[in-house]
């Protein structure tokens, strides 16, 4: 890991200071990012890393992953709340009148060929009355310690739906790495959502303008709200300005103490760590 994106740390960093505070954890099989906050809501650490891949277009071992960030010191300090948010492509929306508890793993059949070695989860999406239902590799869902352990898409499907426009369709798409979420909101309810992984910028364009197609929307006229990793003037986003007339990065609320140097990074970067 030794891609830093950005890191801080405050001086009064110590045990002392972190048992009454909160950690805020998001991993994929690309990357990590961190927010440590104090009692009082002050920023004692934000970290955001890139793993180098072994190779082009391949990800570390979970196992290599997980030993990794096991040996940061931060992770093992005392928190009155820990939470690990994983990044996954193996997630799946239930209505939430069709859930059985018992039928998880039925569910990712169809997505994985084997899943006997697979964790699964799920959490209850109330505002949209359904159940995302995840899988993950074990290695990662014990990464954090005395933790909860839950996934990215959850708190980003509830981010986004309350960002997005009261009278009208809104497109979501966000980036960690090289996995990409998509989501539609008609008037605020929830319409679609999907993850995939891509390796070149033409790829992504391809999925996102298929989104576009299926629901008849007009990439001229509705806005494409983005948030993660994509950078203005990166070829990711000049093959998607190309097609789509306006891109808006989601500005999220930042905590009144964030620390100066976080603004070296736009604030697009961080949405999906502050909605964990």
């Amino acid at each position: 890991m030794d891609n830093c994106i950005f890191h801080f740390q405050a001086p009064q960093l110590n045990a002392a200071h972190t048992a009454a505070g909160r950690l805020r954890l998001v991993v994929s099989t690309d990357s990590f990012s961190l927010l440590a906050l104090g009692r009082d809501g002050d920023v004692l650490s934000l970290q955001m890393w890139e793993y180098p891949p072994s190779q082009p277009g391949r990800h570390w071992p979970e196992s290599e992953m997980a030993a990794e960030l096991s040996d940061m010191e931060l992770l093992q300090m005392p928190f009155q709340e820990k939470i690990c948010a994983i990044t996954s492509g193996l997630t799946t929306l239930i209505p939430g009148k069709l859930f059985r508890q018992e039928e998880v793993n039925r569910y990712f059949r169809l997505l994985h060929p084997e899943t006997r070695n697979l964790q699964f989860g799920h959490e209850l999406i109330r505002e949209h009355d359904c159940y995302l239902v995840w899988a993950v590799d074990p290695y990662l869902a014990g990464i954090l310690p005395q933790g909860t352990v839950q996934h990215q898409a959850a708190g980003l499907i509830r981010a986004f739906g309350a960002t997005s426009a009261s009278d009208e369709r809104s497109v979501f798409l966000n980036i960690r790495g090289k996995l990409a979420q998509l989501a539609i909101f008609d008037n605020r309810h929830l319409q679609f959502y999907n993850s995939f992984s891509f390796v070149k910028p033409t790829d992504l364009l391809y999925f996102t303008l298929l989104i576009y197609e299926q629901f008849r929307l007009d990439p001229r006229r509705t806005p494409l709200h983005t948030s993660g990793s994509l950078r203005p003037g990166s070829e990711e986003y000049q093959g998607l300005y190309n097609y789509i007339e306006q891109i808006k990065f989601i500005q999220p609320v930042l905590t009144e103490k964030w620390p100066a140097g976080a603004g070296n990074l736009p604030p697009h970067y961080w949405f999906d760590l502050l909605c964990t």
